[in-house]
C-alpha cells in the first residue's frame, strides 16, 4: 500500500489527521509528509524503513521507493 492510501485507511478508522500523526511519528513536518505523498519530494532510505516499521509492514519500503534495489541492500557487507 502507498503512503496516500494508508492514509486514506486511517481516516476511514477515524483518525482525525493521518498525515499529522506520521509527521510525528517520523519527527517531521506535514509538509514533507504531503510531499512524500504527491510525489514532490522522495522519501531518503533511512525514512522508508521507518515508514515500513511504524505502519506495522502495511507500506513497505519497495512500495514507497520501488528505485531502490533493496534485495541488494540487504545483503551488503
Amino acid at each position: 500500500m502507498d503512503l496516500k492510501n494508508y492514509c486514506k485507511s486511517l481516516r476511514k478508522r477515524n483518525f482525525s489527521d493521518p498525515r499529522s500523526f506520521l509527521a510525528r511519528e517520523l519527527n517531521l513536518s506535514k509538509e514533507t509528509i504531503n510531499g512524500y505523498i504527491c510525489g514532490r519530494r522522495k522519501v531518503p532510505l533511512l525514512t522508508c524503513i521507518r515508514i515500513e516499521q511504524i505502519t506495522g509492514g502495511v507500506v513497505r519500503r519497495d512500495e514507497v521507493r520501488p528505485d531502490i534495489d533493496w534485495g541488494k541492500l540487504s545483503t551488503a557487507g
